[in-house]
């Protein structure tokens, strides 16, 4: 059944895939892959819930690196 798309809808690049050729195993273009995410489960700041969490976990380890920095400025 073919999905069309509606106002709101959002769609996440989740990576890429490629073929290789079966004449030499060279790799042919790749192809981004998408997900769709529904228009209700996207937040006020337009992120949908995987990308909220990604965002906090990324926070979170850039503050801890940025922490060790500051602690190695005051040392000096």
């Amino acid at each position: 059944m073919p999905e069309y798309l509606t106002d709101g809808d959002k769609f996440i690049q989740l990576g890429f895939a490629a073929l290789r050729d079966p004449a030499n195993g060279e790799f042919l273009p790749s192809i981004p892959l998408y997900v769709k995410i529904a228009p209700e489960t996207i937040n006020a700041i337009g992120l949908a819930p995987s990308e909220e969490i990604l965002c906090s976990d990324i926070a979170s380890a850039f503050a801890k690196k940025f922490g060790c920095y500051v602690q190695g400025i005051k040392e000096l």
